[in-house]
């Protein structure tokens, strides 16, 4: 999908069906590094975060606080292309 919509930003789930959402990550940003990637996760693991920065994610939101820092990165991510 990445590849044929091209979008600017990236909402990825953590946990899907056939790769994890860390491996998609990945692969969208060596395929196409001007894409941002935010991960968006129910897990609570510790080093979580640094994982998802690590795969090539710019941010990561936990699902139980996606109304509270959705809108903050949402944000950021428009001030930072502006």
């Amino acid at each position: 999908m990445a590849r044929k919509l091209h979008p600017d930003l990236v909402l990825m789930d953590l946990q899907m069906t056939g790769m994890s959402g860390l491996e998609v990550t990945s692969t969208i940003r060596y395929r196409f590094p001007e894409m941002a990637v935010v991960i968006i996760t129910g897990h609570e693991m510790p080093g979580l975060r640094q994982v998802c920065h690590k795969s090539g994610a710019c941010d990561f939101v936990k699902k139980s606080r996606l109304n509270q820092e959705l809108p903050d990165v949402l944000a950021k991510f428009l001030i930072s292309r502006a």
